[in-house]
């Protein structure tokens, strides 16, 4: 029997993988520590591309390394260019200029093949004040070697136009989602947000108002949704303020 090959339009992935719905405050109950980042870096190894794989192994880990050291979705990843770094400082990467996408405008609407009614949207996007990030974590050289081996946007697309010279969201979610799979795990933007809440909170003693400043968030509720600290860490943190 032949099967028709359908038409790979816009939005073609969501159409042939399931997309469930997660909660990071059910998903994520502590950092899940460096060594299983590093787990994930080096997954992207076994990626089978046929061709130039040292290229796209390459820009792989620096996505990945990208959205955990940002904390940022991926289409404000992708955003992401060149001059969007600071790299003077021998200590610290300053990252300026990122933009955080807060909401969908919408633009009109149609009635699809089905009848049923579509938003037309545009992402709105807001400045993220500029934040640091410590070149000693041990996801930054995967950034940095991005970086060196390109010349204005961070992660550009293989046949760059000027209405997207970068890759597609929907191919960013794609490698991040068949490496995830071979490891057992689901990895997906919050995902990443919420384990950078996690370890900023274990390992750096960030409060909840810190995690506002370095995120770009305007609510409270959001750092306190996100962040999380392993029961090892409290007692840590109980034994050095004990008072007895």
């Amino acid at each position: 029997m032949t099967v028709s090959r359908p038409k790979m339009g816009r939005g073609w992935y969501w159409r042939f993988h399931k997309y469930g719905r997660v909660s990071v405050e059910s998903d994520i109950k502590e950092f899940c520590s460096w060594d299983f980042l590093l787990d994930i870096i080096r997954e992207c190894e076994n990626t089978p591309y046929t061709f130039d794989k040292e290229h796209f192994v390459r820009r792989d880990k620096g996505l990945i390394a990208a959205q955990f050291l940002t904390g940022g979705r991926v289409i404000e990843v992708l955003e992401l260019r060149k001059r969007n770094f600071e790299l003077d400082d021998p200590e610290w990467i300053i990252v300026r200029g990122m933009r955080v996408a807060k909401r969908y405008k919408k633009l009109g609407e149609y009635k699809d093949e089905q009848g049923r009614t579509r938003w037309i949207t545009e992402i709105k996007f807001e400045p993220r004040g500029r934040f640091p990030i410590p070149r000693k974590e041990p996801l930054v050289p995967y950034l940095l070697d991005q970086l060196n081996h390109v010349d204005d946007y961070l992660f550009p697309s293989p046949k760059p136009t000027r209405k997207r010279p970068h890759i597609t969201t929907t191919r960013a979610y794609q490698i991040v989602n068949d490496v995830g799979r071979r490891l057992g795990v689901h990895l997906y933007d919050h995902w990443f947000r919420a384990q950078r809440a996690c370890q900023l909170a274990e390992e750096y003693g960030f409060e909840l108002h810190d995690l506002l400043v370095f995120f770009g968030w305007k609510h409270i509720e959001t750092a306190r949704r996100y962040s999380r600290l392993s029961t090892r860490t409290l007692k840590q943190r109980m034994m050095q303020a004990k008072r007895w």
